[in-house]
């Protein structure tokens, strides 16, 4: 075989004597298909090393995100019970998890990867003519690997898209919320002392200034009306409630009973409990008509700190 003196790639110049003598016999002894062989076993030793470099670039990125995350959550750990602070602490909750649990895919990966480069890598330097003892399917699970990292970037891309609109919305709701504060006018403490004449009047109130035509026909009922559209609003409040509050079945049957005696087929049930029991969220969709709830939180925005009410009412 010629070997072109004017390539880019020249042999070594060993100073042992026997060295030279070695590897010049073992270039003249190759063909072709030698060299085409060896070109191909340090291709995939560069590619195994490209794939693992990837997981290995991807594991850093998550690590340090999942790290910040869980230092976001642990900050937030003590102001839960300020409606801001809490909504960050569980979305640094959640990312931190989901992140986690992509850390230890990659890191299995990566430790996967090493493995398979490391394979590849001991063919170098044994009998062309075989295939060095590699395993069967170890291209396949390499070309596995690189099909999963490009997966595994697109999920840390969307956690990490996710957690930024989260943030985004609460810092909405807080421009909201310091807004309110500069003027005082009615709070949750306020909704709380009142006895049911007063709520529905508050909550009549507040979906005139939504944009509905607002008619109480009974204690807790209401009829809204916009661009033509009939709904049902059924106020489920407790006076005094508990910091642990939690709607019920009876409440949520109520308001069906009532809505459906009247063939409406949108029901807004508001509360201001801050949890709904598992029996009574399961039959806000099961009975007919469905229910859509406004639990404390959403209603502390709407009616205290004035964030619109986004049209609830229209997805049923």
């Amino acid at each position: 075989m010629i070997i072109d003196r004017n390539a880019n790639v020249t042999p070594n110049r060993f100073e042992s004597p026997w060295l030279r003598r070695t590897i010049g016999k073992r270039i003249g002894r190759a063909n072709r298909d030698d060299m085409l062989q060896a070109l191909i076993w340090v291709t995939e030793v560069r590619i195994a090393d490209d794939v693992a470099q990837g997981w290995s670039e991807l594991h850093m990125r998550l690590h340090r995100e999942c790290t910040d995350a869980e230092k976001r959550r642990d900050r937030l750990l003590r102001q839960r019970s300020d409606q801001i602070a809490s909504g960050c602490h569980a979305a640094a909750s959640e990312l931190a998890d989901e992140l986690r649990e992509e850390l230890q895919g990659a890191a299995e990966a990566l430790m996967q990867c090493a493995a398979i480069r490391e394979r590849f890598s001991k063919r170098l330097g044994l009998d062309l003519d075989s295939d060095g003892g590699l395993p069967p399917d170890t291209r396949a699970a390499l070309g596995v690997l690189d099909d999963q990292l490009h997966s595994a970037k697109e999920r840390f891309g969307a956690l990490v898209s996710r957690d930024r609109e989260a943030l985004h919305r609460l810092a909405e709701r807080e421009r909201y919320k310091r807004r309110s504060a500069s003027t005082p006018g009615r709070t949750m403490s306020h909704m709380d002392a009142l006895n049911q004449d007063g709520f529905d009047s508050v909550i009549q109130q507040a979906l005139e200034c939504s944009g509905f035509q607002a008619i109480r026909r009974g204690p807790r009922v209401i009829e809204a009306t916009r661009n033509g559209a009939r709904s049902l609003v059924f106020c489920a409040n407790v006076l005094y409630p508990s910091a642990h509050g939690t709607t019920g079945v009876r409440m949520i049957l109520t308001a069906q009973r009532v809505a459906a005696a009247d063939a409406f087929q949108r029901l807004l049930v508001i509360s201001n409990l801050p949890f709904i029991s598992r029996p009574a969220d399961r039959i806000m969709e099961e009975r007919t008509p469905s229910a859509r709830l406004m639990q404390r939180n959403e209603l502390q925005q709407w009616v205290e700190w004035g964030i619109p009410l986004r049209n609830v009412l229209e997805e049923n």
